[in-house]
């Protein structure tokens, strides 16, 4: 009985250990990660300028070697103009791939702002969007596929940038 549940233990922490290091990323060598919500004079941000209506676009993405950076500018539908923002929800980069996944999401406007909302505050019904710039800092060398993961309530768009070959 006893070797049973021996087996049963270490047949169930296996399979733990082994779905872990599937879904734990590399090592990072981001050195620095910026957001910014309706940047001020970006280059390429009028493709993104329009009325609230406008289709949703791919975001643009600018690799710089001489600043080891990697810029991403897009908009995308957030929900309430009174309530909700674009924000960055993570920043990863995977050395076996050498890409750097970068997801953009949806939050409160402020922390504990959705609470408020049920004690008499309540988020206008318009459909807003928001302007957004995500800059990751490499401290090494700059990856060579960059995916942007943009996630709007339910709606997920997933736009792949390959680096020319140098």
């Amino acid at each position: 009985m006893n070797r049973r549940r021996f087996l049963y233990a270490l047949g169930v922490g296996g399979l733990g250990v082994v779905g872990f290091r599937q879904t734990v990323p590399d090592p990072s060598p981001i050195a620095g990660r910026e957001f910014e919500l309706d940047p001020p004079a970006v280059d390429g941000l009028e493709r993104y300028d329009g009325p609230s209506g406008a289709e949703r676009r791919p975001p643009a993405v600018e690799v710089t070697d001489s600043e080891h950076s990697v810029e991403v500018i897009g908009r995308m539908p957030v929900g309430s103009s009174s309530c909700d923002r674009a924000v960055l929800e993570r920043a990863t980069y995977y050395a076996r791939t050498d890409t750097l996944h970068v997801v953009v999401g949806t939050g409160p406007q402020r922390e504990g702002f959705r609470d408020s909302v049920w004690l008499g505050r309540g988020c206008t019904s318009n459909l807003s969007w928001d302007t957004y710039r995500v800059r990751v800092t490499m401290s090494d060398e700059l990856p060579d596929t960059v995916v942007v993961v943009e996630r709007a309530h339910g709606d997920t768009t997933t736009t792949t940038f390959e680096r020319p070959t140098r």
